[in-house]
């Protein structure tokens, strides 16, 4: 009997995995900076909006004095340089590449729930998987920010990394987090089957 994995599942629903998805040794290498951005959120959101407002100010050539760090902020940012993920530049620091962008802004919380998954005993995971699909004449591909397979089913995981604070009187997180619960419900409907 052959062991199903998720490509093979994904293919007998009509969709298969393309090349692009996240990297599973980076996120291991990131995991001491990823389980710290876990256990300081709102500290972290504090540090990533100053050094992305430094980055927007270098690339627009402005000139800004830097407010100070947050108490705690410190430990955050020089962890964010030792993963590469920012870089001290003349006048301040910045995001590195996209890659660092896509890890600040959200890409964290994709590594997190794969180390996750592979903790929990996961027999296959995927974080940022590109698939592929071809329904009723109607083809796509959709990026899944974490796909995981126990024996034969397949669990389809969205992440969103929204503010610490919740305001639910913010039309706009209130329409993101809607967003959120009807993409993980839109993927299970397009690739899942029962009790996935």
């Amino acid at each position: 009997m052959n062991t199903p994995t998720i490509e093979s599942l994904l293919k007998a629903r009509g969709a298969w995995p393309k090349a692009v998805h996240g990297d599973k040794a980076v996120a291991e290498a990131n995991a001491p900076l990823t389980r710290l951005i876990a256990d300081n959120y709102a500290l972290f959101e504090q540090v990533r909006d100053l050094v992305l407002r430094e980055t927007d100010d270098f690339t627009h050539r402005r000139v800004s004095d830097r407010p100070p760090l947050p108490v705690g902020g410190q430990r955050i940012l020089d962890s964010l340089i030792a993963h590469q993920i920012i870089v001290p530049k003349s006048g301040g620091i910045h995001v590195a590449d996209s890659m660092g962008r896509r890890y600040l802004s959200g890409g964290w919380l994709e590594e997190l729930a794969w180390l996750a998954a592979i903790e929990s005993g996961a027999h296959e995971a995927d974080f940022g998987q590109v698939v592929g699909w071809e329904v009723k004449g109607f083809a796509g591909e959709n990026e899944i920010d974490l796909i995981i397979r126990h024996d034969d089913h397949l669990t389809f995981i969205s992440c969103k990394s929204l503010r610490s604070e919740l305001d639910m009187n913010d039309r706009k997180m209130r329409h993101r987090l809607m967003d959120a619960v009807h993409e993980a419900d839109n993927l299970v409907d397009h690739f899942g089957r029962q009790g996935e």
